[in-house]
């Protein structure tokens, strides 16, 4: 059994500046920092205690000693250095199921299916762990005619990698699922946190809870703020979150929201769900003569009072939890953002900062101490680099370091200030749409 990934590598340019002002260093010091990350990744995958002394390293359409300035001539030959230097992939087999040669091997083998016709490829296998792998790098430009590497993707390598395991007896990947979700909107979900999928499938269950037909069930989402993809002649309906440019499939919510699943369910429902809902409204509640306090008119004119009100309505500050099935469609989204929206109400209420002006102030001033830091760390970085003591080499490394860190504490704040300028004005729109909503649905009442 061979497992696979792939993944891109680009340049780092904070490592490189680290390498390049290195006084230790000499003619090395002049390489890009794209070939940097080339150079470092081509060390990895060939590393002398990994490969039996590079006994199981060997290039494709390339010598592997001389590898990563041949994979750097090909950039410069159709001008293509920057962006992807290369792609990094892996396949690793189970504990005791191939000998070193055959998955090295192997390893040439599914390069030469893949890539061996018009890229540069280094395959390295690594004897370190129980379980023998190839490293395979990838060179991100052919060497025929300049194009870029388009062969990369993870179910294609996994579905060459299961082929050539069939034909050497080997046993394959059983099961092979493709996450459709990242790891954060996992870890949200599996805490208990509102997501983009999730909450998705409150509105979908609710909107099939009223519905008895295809078509009602349309209405209901777009009522919600949906945008819906229900045509019978597509392969996955979809939905779009309102706020979302991304649509969702919606079988990849789980077996029970299929295309067919969803139209077994829908017609499952008998016609009176229909006027079930007009039923709840019409029902006078237990605890009307209970005097409830409601929120006090929001004063636009103020940003720290609007972030206020809005964090009470999805109940960030109130007493009493706030439902996420409860809530205004329109601010469901914004609760997936509550970390981003507590550290911004935070900083108003910290600043006294109450209006878009005194935070403009607030910014600009941010932006001229920035400015006037990056002078001062390039200055230090330039006395660096003379013939100073030892002493004070350390001392200007030290200021550096500190200056470095105010200089991302500033950008920091200059990045919050500019997402409330930008968040502030969604806000109003949001809470101006939710009171005429509540003024039609009160005059309906009386």
């Amino acid at each position: 059994m061979a497992v696979t990934k792939i993944w891109p590598i680009k340049g780092q340019l904070h490592h490189s500046i680290n390498y390049i002002e290195n006084q230790d260093k000499t003619s090395s010091a002049l390489v890009s920092f794209e070939d940097q990350s080339l150079l470092a990744v081509m060390h990895y995958a060939a590393d002398n205690a990994k490969t039996e002394k590079r006994f199981y390293v060997s290039g494709i359409n390339c010598n592997p000693d001389y590898a990563n300035d041949q994979f750097i001539t090909v950039k410069k030959q159709f001008d293509k250095e920057g962006g992807i230097v290369a792609y990094h992939a892996y396949q690793s087999f189970a504990p005791g199921e191939v000998t070193p040669a055959q998955a090295h091997a192997i390893g040439l083998e599914l390069a030469k299916e893949l890539w061996g016709d018009n890229f540069q490829v280094v395959v390295a296998t690594h004897l370190n762990t129980d379980c023998y792998h190839n490293h395979l790098v990838v060179n991100s430009i052919s060497f025929k005619d300049g194009h870029r590497c388009r062969q990369a993707k993870w179910y294609e390598l996994q579905a060459f990698s299961d082929r050539i395991c069939l034909a050497h007896d080997l046993s394959t990947v059983e099961n092979k699922i493709r996450k459709s979700r990242s790891q954060h909107e996992t870890s949200l979900s599996e805490a208990g946190m509102p997501t983009r999928y999730n909450l998705a499938k409150t509105a979908i269950d609710e909107a099939i809870s009223k519905s008895c037909n295809l078509q009602e069930f349309n209405s209901h989402l777009k009522a919600l703020g949906y945008s819906t993809q229900f045509n019978p002649k597509r392969k996955y309906w979809t939905v779009t979150l309102p706020g979302w440019e991304k649509s969702i499939r919606l079988a990849r919510l789980g077996d029970e929201y299929t295309n067919e699943r969803i139209l077994e369910r829908i017609t499952e429902n008998s016609p009176l769900v229909r006027i079930k809902a007009f039923q709840e409204r019409k029902t006078k509640s237990q605890l009307s003569h209970y005097h409830v306090k409601k929120p006090r008119p929001l004063i636009y004119g103020s940003l720290y009072k609007l972030y206020l009100h809005y964090c009470y309505r999805l109940g960030i500050i109130s007493k009493r939890r706030q439902n996420p099935n409860r809530l205004y469609y329109l601010l469901r989204d914004d609760l997936i953002k509550v970390g981003q929206l507590s550290a911004e109400f935070r900083y108003l209420g910290q600043n006294k900062i109450g209006t878009i002006g005194e935070l403009g102030i607030r910014k600009n001033k941010s932006q001229q101490s920035l400015e006037v830091l990056i002078i001062n760390r390039d200055n230090l970085r330039k006395k660096l680099r003379r013939k100073v003591p030892d002493n004070q080499k350390e001392r200007i490394k030290a200021q550096i370091s500190a200056t470095s860190n105010q200089i991302k504490s500033l950008r920091r704040e200059v990045k919050l200030c500019e997402r409330i300028e930008e968040r502030s004005i969604k806000m109003r729109e949001n809470l101006q749409t939710i009171n005429k909503e509540e003024r039609r649905k009160e005059y309906y009442k009386s």
